[in-house]
């Protein structure tokens, strides 16, 4: 299955999606689990609460992020996957992360917490078919189709994972 073409995905997205190399998705997403656990598994438990300046997430708070949006960005590709029309709400992402008490967990917990869902969200892909992968819904107020989502699960982890290896470490 080819990349998303530019408008099954809302615009800020197109960065995320720029960082995925080209092969099968799924692929990609199986492979980058294993990736995932292996890079936020190398960070000592004590660098995990470091940030790179005042305002600015944790790194564990960047790994609880990363789980909170595989959660819902697997959320959304089903409901679309699944016929369902009814649109979705939005999501702010600083509220989520203050909320999410992720400092007082372990790197450990929440890497395992991740890879749960991407494992999970992986198997849900592997039994999407590719009328399934072209279906859409909206989401925030923005139509996105379900195999842009699987990009930006994708892309979105690379992108951080790229800002904690060029700021935090």
């Amino acid at each position: 299955m080819s990349r998303p073409a530019e408008n099954e995905y809302p615009e800020y997205y197109k960065d995320y999606i720029s960082l995925v190399p080209d092969g099968d998705i799924v692929d990609l997403m199986k492979k980058q689990t294993d990736d995932i656990m292996d890079f936020f598994r190398s960070i000592p438990e004590d660098k995990g609460t470091y940030r790179y300046e005042p305002g600015k997430w944790s790194i564990k708070e960047i790994l609880g992020h990363l789980t909170d949006m595989e959660r819902i960005f697997g959320y959304r590709a089903l409901r679309f996957a699944r016929n369902d029309t009814a649109g979705l709400n939005g999501y702010d992402q600083d509220d989520y992360v203050s909320a999410g008490n992720f400092d007082s967990r372990t790197l450990t917990d929440l890497a395992d917490e991740f890879f749960n869902l991407r494992r999970a969200n992986t198997i849900m892909y592997n039994s999407f078919n590719d009328e399934d992968m072209q279906k859409a819904g909206t989401a925030d107020g923005n139509r996105v189709n379900v195999r842009s989502i699987a990009y930006i699960l994708v892309g979105h982890p690379t992108h951080h994972i790229n800002v904690i290896k060029d700021k935090y470490l």
